[in-house]
């Protein structure tokens, strides 16, 4: 059922009056949201922001740059992960430590643009900064009363010559996310990142489509050039700069892509909230199902 309604919502989500009405009636007739519990609490807020700005921020422009990890917690979150395999191109077959990174490539017969870890939350330090109270109470104003965390990524993207299929799958070209009629995507970079090396970019206020847009774009969700998006919104494109630790709310269902790193590999942490669970978002896997190469 839960996958009949994913496919559902992926198609009417397109048309502006479907998703609104869906909305509505997902914050009426909630049946459980999260709770905000009180922990350690691990994100911090830039200086001159607050809830409001960020709120602000959020419905004008789609994204706030407004947040950060401290240096001890992005130091605890590499101690974490040192000696945890990661799983190439995301297939839980895939698994391999970087230190192999050459010999999984050959294994593949291409180099290795992503990989990610798996089963994350299951960790202090990552359940910690999910469950952070101020990210839910953000997502709770931004999204209403039915929000949900509806998943968590860790992953690397890594400086590699691939094909433009390999790009386009892995969101290396524009595009918006479908993942609910209304979600809320939270970004920690956890290496420092320059211009134009691996950095995230963001159309400012292509979050809100209308009928416009929808009739441009059409029910199927489409990637998009450089060239394209430059035509349109060429004084909207916000390239986010930063070093670990910084982070951002994003409204993903505006216009965005990664770029590929030139020089440096990235690690990034996401966490998504939804006012629906289709089950799809997670990275969580038994150990039955999660495969380890050695080399």
């Amino acid at each position: 059922m839960k996958k009949f309604s994913y496919k559902l919502m992926r198609l009417l989500s397109r048309v502006p009056t479907t998703r609104q009405i869906a909305i509505i009636i997902s914050n009426l007739f909630y049946f459980k949201s999260i709770k905000l519990n009180f922990i350690d609490e691990k994100v911090n807020l830039i200086n001159n922001y607050n809830e409001k700005k960020i709120l602000n921020e959020l419905e004008k422009d789609g994204i706030s740059q407004s947040i950060f990890l401290d240096k001890n917690t992005v130091s605890k979150i590499f101690d974490y992960i040192k000696d945890k395999p990661v799983f190439a191109l995301r297939d839980p077959k895939f698994g391999y430590y970087l230190k192999d990174q050459k010999m999984m490539e050959k294994k593949l017969g291409k180099e290795i643009l992503l990989a990610q870890y798996n089963n994350m939350e299951n960790s202090d330090i990552f359940s910690e900064i999910v469950n952070s109270t101020f990210l839910l109470s953000i997502a709770k104003q931004y999204l209403g009363p039915s929000v949900k965390k509806v998943g968590s990524i860790l992953w690397w993207t890594f400086p590699s010559n691939v094909s433009e299929q390999d790009r386009i799958k892995h969101a290396h070209f524009y595009h918006r996310d479908v993942d609910d009629y209304k979600f809320l995507k939270i970004f920690f970079y956890l290496t420092d990142l320059k211009s134009g090396d691996g950095t995230h970019i963001f159309v400012k206020g292509t979050h809100k489509p209308g009928y416009k847009e929808f009739f441009e774009e059409g029910l199927r969700v489409k990637r998009y050039s450089d060239e394209q998006i430059k035509y349109k919104y060429s004084e909207n494109i916000y390239e986010v700069l930063g070093n670990a630790g910084d982070g951002f709310f994003e409204d993903t269902f505006g216009f965005h892509k990664a770029n590929t790193p030139i020089q440096t590999p990235r690690l990034a942490f996401e966490i998504t909230y939804a006012i629906n669970d289709y089950g799809v978002m997670n990275d969580h896997y038994s150990k039955e199902e999660l495969y380890v190469h050695e080399f």
